[in-house]
């Protein structure tokens, strides 16, 4: 008989990892959905912003560089639209301080 292992640490850092990636990058298409596909009702936006205000807190923090990568990220998801998005996640930031 074989004992169980316990998952360790770079078992659960992997996970966390692997979360947060997906996190971050599901962030685009959600958004090309809201402004694009669903004609951004105010239901959608204020549900997409919610969701995503922890991410728009770190990102308006984070150095330059990585702005640039996020509104390339942002800019390649969208039609236009990146500009309202960016707004909005500097509104939220604004807010969670």
């Amino acid at each position: 008989m074989t004992a169980h292992k316990k998952p360790d640490v770079a078992f659960w850092a992997t996970i966390a990892v692997v979360v947060g990636l997906v996190y971050f990058s599901s962030e685009g298409p959600v958004m090309r959905m809201v402004y694009c596909w669903l004609g951004a009702p105010h239901w959608a936006l204020a549900s997409m912003h919610l969701a995503y205000a922890p991410s728009y807190a770190v990102i308006i923090r984070s150095p330059e560089p990585v702005q640039r990568a996020y509104r390339a990220y942002f800019q390649w998801w969208s039609t236009g639209t990146e500009d309202a998005a960016w707004e909005a996640a500097e509104r939220w930031s604004r807010i969670l301080q």
